[in-house]
């Protein structure tokens, strides 16, 4: 898809280049604004068409209930879009809210604990996100030894893969490196 294939490694590419110095804050801000434009448009024609779907289909049956996922995006902007990205791909049935404000680790783990979602899932883009997705992980599961945890690291294209196994250690249930991936999670709930 347009988003797995172009987008999401798009902005891979961004936060790798502003991590590494490559792009100053501003210029980094400016292309992120930029990939938001373009896909809230390709939301807004998805949403369309899912609308005109679920109308047929209520006209058909019950609704079906709702699956809450909790999204964290790790580092602002980028996690946040890929998450929204992620949303756009999932079934009516599984509702993804994303959270992407700054919060302390400790204000996050009591907000999932009211929250109770079925899964948390942490978008970890690189670079600089293994420590920080793997302290999250671990403090969920310090706490919610049953809670379900994805951890979706969004590769740039041909790179090494990422340490799985210290995610997996760490508490994560699943560790996926793309949209396809990490939907093919979400849908089997």
């Amino acid at each position: 898809s347009t988003l797995e294939n172009i987008v999401l490694p798009a902005l891979a590419l961004t936060r790798h280049e502003e991590v590494l110095g490559k792009l100053d804050h501003d210029e980094a801000v400016h292309i992120y604004q930029s990939m938001r434009a373009s896909f809230n448009l390709l939301k807004d024609e998805a949403e369309g068409s899912a609308t005109a779907l679920a109308q047929e289909a209520g006209a058909q049956g019950a609704p079906q209930p709702v699956v809450h996922v909790f999204g964290r995006a790790l580092h602002g902007e980028p996690d946040a879009q890929a998450l929204e990205m992620l949303a756009l791909l999932l079934p009516a049935s599984l509702a993804l809210e994303v959270c992407a404000e700054p919060r302390l680790i400790g204000e996050l783990v009591n907000e999932i604990e009211e929250k109770k979602p079925a899964v948390v899932c942490i978008s970890a883009m690189p670079l600089r996100a293994q420590f920080n997705a793997k302290t999250l992980c671990r403090r969920l599961r310090g706490r919610r030894p049953d809670l379900k945890i994805l951890v979706c690291r969004w590769d740039l294209p041909g790179q090494q893969e990422p340490d799985h196994k210290s995610l997996h250690e760490a508490g994560a249930t699943w560790v996926v490196a793309s949209l396809k991936e990490a939907r093919e999670v979400l849908v089997r709930l």
